[in-house]
């Protein structure tokens, strides 16, 4: 009987340790709210970039993104490479790329 209270015991200071982990957790810092785009680089300079999206049975759409220091690009930009960008709109100007990655076809 002794051995079943002290179990109890432990089991509640225990729960109550994890509770005050939880409490001292600091909250994750949000994502950044970026929107993306995907297609095929149609002109590319250090400050813009311009890709194309075709999709099959809709009309070509073609975005200009601005590039700045803080533009993160994974891979080499070139025409006709295939890209995702993920950017975010300025207070009513142009969209910019925070990041871009250029995807590789694999051919086997």
């Amino acid at each position: 009987m002794q051995t079943l209270l002290l179990n109890v015991a432990m089991a509640a200071l225990l729960c109550g340790a994890s509770g005050d982990v939880r409490a001292q957790e600091q909250p994750k810092a949000e994502a950044p709210n970026y929107e993306f785009f995907s297609g095929e680089i149609t002109e590319v300079s250090a400050e813009k970039l311009t890709v194309r999206r075709q999709a099959r049975g809709k009309q070509d759409q073609t975005q200009t993104f601005l590039i700045n220091s803080e533009t993160r690009v994974e891979g080499k930009l070139a025409v006709g490479a295939r890209v995702t960008v993920g950017f975010q709109r300025a207070d009513g100007g142009e969209p910019v790329a925070v990041r871009v990655i250029v995807r590789t076809r694999n051919n086997g």
